[in-house]
């Protein structure tokens, strides 16, 4: 090891610079080198002090090597040089990302060859797979910032693969609920607390003392709108300054929660330099986008892959170690600006695509058309074709907030963003437009809206989940209730909620009984039963879904 090699502020162990590190593995074994798919699939002109940094992949955490034990695993990599890993001179100024594959056995053997234990102790079950990561120096591997629906099911995910977990939130009442076991979690979830919420291993507190005991700090917090579809960046605010203000040296700290491009930036890094600390080397900063789906029992949290955008390709690598030990792939990208965009890319991609399926929708009624059966057909191909489906407008914590950071910052630029901007305009325009269906329906049935019995099914956002956050259940509701009518509602997973004016309606125990001039079915849970409603029951159906009530409206 050369005599300018750094030191782990840590440990005292010497640190192998990158291409040292690669020599090394390379040599040490061309075998398990060359045994490894190495594909280039993106290029982008791009210079950096850094773009000699290589990085190998890590490994699946041992707690699902069973399940694993035949796949291979991916980390996808921003470095310079297409064929750099086979021993070619890479291009100058040129970054590629590079997708590496590898068996288990050969991921173990490369990681250990990258000296990874100078973060920490690596170790390997009777499988041959890497373990979950532990940090001597600190009490807790990860501490969780935030226990809400990304945060919970992120300690869970990480406890089970092995770390020590610190989950800290600010809410004595959510902290308590998560103790009794009363959240809203998938079934693999509520095994997981069921197995670990009084375990050692699994810290639940207020203290954010406790964040300065974590080795690794990963904050997950809410980033709604206002009512004038403004961030409200209070939340997010308050939780970088609070990790930011207990940082200590070694720890790495990754933001999750989407926001805007920048933020990263602004709100942790910038805070951490004005401490006197230096991002990349005193402290690791990351973006990584949460991607959890809540009620979606499809995609397990090691399935789904972790975008990972690190200030430097060390702060990227640390993260990958971490983050990698719960996850089958992670994807660098060369900087948190881009993780940041990717995210609001994704959701972005959905409203835009909603609001689509919502246009034909209202295209297919005025030509008497079965939409559902159009996209059906339309979902038959096998490319270049993504099925969205119609519905009452959006809910929830992604769709309906996400894209107004985006536009909102670039407003701020003088940005014309006219497609996403009508996309998002005519999204929350959708619940009115229910309101004025169901009063259409009521007139052709000689009945008026105001003193009209309605029935709203269903308040949740999405099917399956105790969730009723930008529901657009709540603003049909209120819009009803203004109109005059007696608007009652019907969902079990909902003993009652409170409408924007502040009256709070409870769900109908019989929804039969009421005899109500008009149901309005808006969420459809897995098993709700609709028995009750007979072929003189006038229904709009919101959701689509419900075929098997011949007699049914849709929107």
């Amino acid at each position: 090891m050369g005599p300018s090699s750094p030191h782990c502020r840590r440990s005292g162990h010497a640190v192998p610079h990158p291409a040292e590190a690669h020599a090394r593995t390379a040599s040490a074994d061309p075998a398990a080198r060359s045994a490894g798919t190495v594909q280039a699939f993106r290029r982008r002109r791009q210079t950096s002090p850094h773009s000699d940094r290589r990085r190998l992949p890590h490994r699946l955490s041992g707690c699902n090597a069973e399940r694993h034990a035949q796949r291979a695993t991916v980390t996808q990599w921003c470095v310079k040089g297409g064929d750099h890993i086979s021993g070619g001179a890479p291009p100058t100024g040129e970054w590629t990302t590079v997708e590496l594959t590898s068996t288990r056995q050969q991921l173990s053997e490369q990681r250990a060859r990258l000296a990874l234990s100078t973060l920490g102790t690596v170790t390997e079950d009777r499988s041959g797979a890497t373990t979950a990561t532990t940090f001597t120096d600190f009490d807790y591997d990860v501490a969780i910032l935030g226990l809400g629906y990304v945060g919970l099911p992120t300690a869970l995910a990480y406890r089970a693969a092995g770390h020590r977990i610190a989950g800290i939130d600010v809410s004595e009442q959510r902290v308590a609920a998560i103790r009794r076991g009363d959240v809203d979690l998938i079934p693999s979830d509520r095994v997981l607390l069921e197995s670990h919420r009084d375990s050692d291993g699994l810290l639940l507190t207020t203290d954010l003392s406790a964040l300065r005991r974590a080795a690794a700090v990963i904050i997950c917090v809410p980033t709604p709108v206002s009512d004038d579809l403004s961030p409200q960046l209070g939340i997010l605010h308050s939780a970088c300054m609070t990790a930011v203000t207990n940082a200590v040296t070694g720890q790495l700290i990754v933001l999750t929660s989407t926001t805007y491009v920048g933020c990263t930036e602004e709100l942790v890094v910038q805070p951490l330099r004005d401490r006197g600390m230096n991002p990349g080397e005193d402290v690791h900063v990351v973006f990584s986008p949460e991607r959890i789906d809540p009620g979606n029992v499809q995609f397990g949290h090691e399935a789904v892959p972790r975008v990972i955008g690190g200030v430097s390709p060390a702060c990227a690598a640390r993260a990958v170690d971490l983050l990698g030990s719960a996850v089958e792939q992670t994807h660098v990208v060369s900087s948190p600006g881009h993780a940041e965009m990717t995210k609001l890319l994704e959701n972005t991609f959905r409203a835009v695509n909603i609001a689509l399926a919502n246009e034909f929708a209202d295209i297919c009624r005025e030509l008497d058309l079965d939409v559902s059966a159009v996209i059906d057909a339309a979902a038959t191909k096998p490319y270049g074709f993504m099925k969205f489906t119609p519905g009452p407008g959006v809910g929830g914590h992604c769709i309906p907030c996400d894209p107004h950071y985006l536009l909102w910052q670039l407003r701020r630029q003088r940005v014309a963003a006219p497609m996403i901007t009508q996309a998002m305009h005519e999204i929350s325009h959708r619940p009115g437009r229910v309101v004025d269906r169901a009063k259409d329906l009521l007139a052709e049935n000689g009945i008026p809206l105001s003193g009209a019995r309605v029935l709203v099914v269903g308040v949740a956002y999405k099917p399956n989940v105790a969730d009723a956050r930008e529901s657009p259940a709540i603003e049909i509701l209120q819009r009803f209730w203004s109109a005059g009518a007696l608007s009652r509602y019907y969902d079990p997973l909902f003993p009652s909620v409170t409408l924007p004016d502040g009256h709070t309606l409870t769900s109908v125990p019989n929804p039969g009984a009421n005899e109500p001039d008009i149901v309005v079915l808006h969420t459809l849970h897995r098993d709700i039963d609709l028995s009750w409603i007979t072929p003189k029951t006038l229904v709009l159906d919101t959701t689509y879904g419900a075929t098997d009530i011949a007699h049914r409206s849709v929107l």
